[in-house]
């Protein structure tokens, strides 16, 4: 029972992990679902959801205040549920469960009984006596009271040690991760390919504002009706405003790079488009874009150099006004 709990304990302190790196991986995507209690804005409460889930996994994978941390993990589903309604996720009421389940189990013993022992004696009256704390001293065979009680002493020191390493360091990655998602953020100029595979900056950037589409050839349909949209409002289109795009060949290895540049080499001939490749995510690796594998991203970058736009996938409504919002600031 206890190794299982411990298994548990490690499988769902790493699943909270994993799932803290997927919500800084698409920030953008689900900021706007974050409520503003008390006047907070979304993008703090984001924060300080993310850090402390991360604080609680590690101190369920160490076993360090595993029922309080349970605890605090289901109120948490509990009050998703009072926001959003019992519809806001299925998956929780199972998390829901795990976490009630190690809040009645604790963190468990699995570490192995420590017994103090002698060598077996003619007499067995005597082992009795020669076991008790006050007779116990040094043989080869003997471990002596005041030296188990400091070796355990001292165990237990590093475990701990190692444990507030590791929740620092946790601490640490969570919030520099959660730093780099935040708009507006510094960006600098990257070096990627032309249409004839040679190497070639960001064009203007620095001179103007810079509207970027990132786009997996795997899913270059992906927003379709929203880029003939933006064609044909011409509410993206200003002198102060640079639109082009950037395949993204990294991710789409079915299409080789040559074939993928000279298909999009016949399509700006006929368009007069900018169109740029990306075969190592140059871009998204230095603007710490996160995962932007089958999806399409949209992207502002004004003149000072500054990402103050960002969206990633299908895009939603919400997603395209505030596209519209932000580009006008620009124009």
């Amino acid at each position: 029972m206890d190794w299982a709990v411990l298994y548990l304990r490690l499988f769902t302190g790493a699943s909270m992990l994993f799932h803290n790196i997927g919500k800084i991986q698409n920030y953008n995507e689900i900021i706007s679902s974050y409520p503003s209690p008390l006047y907070i804005n979304p993008p703090a409460v984001f924060v300080i959801v993310t850090v402390a889930e991360a604080l609680l996994a590690v101190l369920i994978i160490m076993g360090l205040w595993v029922r309080m941390s349970a605890l605090v993990m289901s109120l948490g589903i509990l009050l998703m549920f009072a926001w959003g309604g019992f519809g806001a996720g299925e998956p929780e009421f199972a998390w829901l469960g795990i976490y009630v389940f190690l809040i009645v189990s604790g963190a468990a013993d699995c570490t192995p009984s420590t017994r103090l022992c002698s060598r077996p004696t003619e007499k067995n009256d005597q082992s009795n006596n020669n076991m008790h704390p006050r007779n116990l001293h040094f043989r080869r065979n003997i471990v002596t009271l005041p030296r188990f009680v400091f070796i355990k002493n001292q165990q237990n020191q590093n475990v701990m040690k190692m444990k507030v390493i590791a929740m620092l360091a946790a601490f640490a990655l969570t919030a520099s991760a959660v730093q780099a998602q935040e708009l507006p953020r510094k960006v600098q100029n990257v070096e990627v390919l032309d249409l004839d595979g040679k190497p070639v900056k960001l064009p203007y950037f620095g001179e103007k504002n810079l509207m970027i589409f990132y786009v997996d050839p795997d899913r270059h349909k992906q927003n379709e009706d929203f880029t003939i949209e933006l064609e044909q409002n011409h509410r993206a289109e200003s002198d102060n405003i640079h639109g082009f795009g950037v395949m993204n060949l990294k991710d789409a290895p079915m299409v080789p790079n040559g074939m993928a540049r000279n298909m999009a080499k016949k399509r700006t001939a006929k368009n007069g488009a900018t169109v740029l490749a990306d075969q190592n995510r140059i871009l998204s690796t230095a603007w710490a874009l996160g995962d932007c594998n089958n999806q399409f991203v949209l992207m502002i970058v004004s003149k000072e150099g500054e990402l103050v736009f960002l969206r990633k996938g299908e895009l939603s409504d919400a997603d395209k006004e505030a596209f519209y919002e932000t580009i006008e600031k620009y124009k």
